[in-house]
């Protein structure tokens, strides 16, 4: 894969849109042990629900999800998306989940800078907000490093029986 590949790239790391292709990465990723302990939704990801998302969030406009590549070798690491995308209000939640080999090495961060410029520059988003589990204090850093700030809003859901609170921060841009 060539640069021209990613709709953008910076910092050595592109996105280019996901496709039907990715399912199996994707379901990898996102039913890994470090990537589920910090996610808030704990359904395994299968190929039909993944399936699913894709005829009715992202064919429908709704959703928009991208992969994550080290831009120097293509190395896919993860994956990013807008969800409940809401073109009145101009308004999208972002979400991220990066392979365990590759967090912590500022990849999330750079990959949440780019769909920023996305959002803003290509879909008319005024306001990212996201949902972060209480305690995953690298994705709260990241999002700080990008402009988020901290809503007042709170939830919790139980995870194997342990209570656990969500962030909720957003970014106005």
């Amino acid at each position: 894969m060539t640069d021209n590949k990613y709709i953008i790239s910076q910092n050595g790391v592109g996105l280019r849109v996901m496709t039907e292709e990715d399912t199996d990465k994707i379901i990898g990723w996102r039913n890994s042990k470090s990537v589920m302990d910090r996610f808030i939704v704990k359904t395994p990801l299968t190929r039909e629900i993944h399936h699913n998302w894709i005829e009715t969030k992202i064919k429908t406009g709704m959703a928009r999800q991208f992969i994550v590549c080290l831009s120097d070798n293509d190395t896919e690491i993860g994956s990013v998306y807008f969800r409940d995308i809401d073109n009145e209000k101009h308004t999208a939640e972002y979400g991220v989940f990066i392979s365990e080999e590759y967090t912590g090495k500022g990849y999330g961060t750079v990959a949440l800078k780019l769909m920023k410029d996305i959002a803003r520059d290509d879909m008319g988003i005024k306001t990212l907000t996201a949902r972060i589990v209480e305690g995953n204090i690298p994705s709260i850093r990241a999002f700080e490093k990008n402009g988020f700030i901290y809503d007042e809003r709170t939830e919790s859901f139980s995870d194997n029986g342990t209570d656990k609170k969500v962030v909720f921060m957003k970014c106005y841009l």
